[in-house]
């Protein structure tokens, strides 16, 4: 009859130029990024080096889904676009742009 059934490694394509992982190479190195921008620039990286999303999730350790998510992302928006959080459902914020750019003003002005 057969031996397992192993289905096939699904590579997924990612243009990336020099200057791209460049930026994913600082991003990845950063102590200042938000920890979710590093997490997916190394998952990147590691992914361009090493084309296997099981490979990148035992390095990085994290799922094999969260790699292959990011990866998906990444092949949809864009390397460097793909690192931001997409936006959440949700309020719209009640104080204005406008009024919180006068407070700050007002607060950092104000004599002590």
């Amino acid at each position: 009859m057969g031996g397992p059934v192993v289905a096939s490694r699904r590579v997924i394509a990612l243009p990336s130029d020099a200057e791209q992982r460049q930026v994913l190479l600082e991003i990845s190195r950063s102590r200042t990024e938000p920890a979710s921008r590093v997490e997916r620039a190394r998952i990147i990286l590691a992914y361009l080096q090493d084309p296997s999303a099981y490979a990148v999730a035992r390095r990085i350790g994290v799922t094999q889904q969260t790699v292959t998510r990011c990866l998906e992302r990444a092949a949809e928006l864009g390397v460097i676009e793909a690192l931001d959080d997409r936006p959440r459902a949700g309020r719209d914020p009640v104080i204005t742009a406008a009024a919180k750019t006068y407070f700050a003003v007002r607060i950092w002005s104000a004599p002590l």
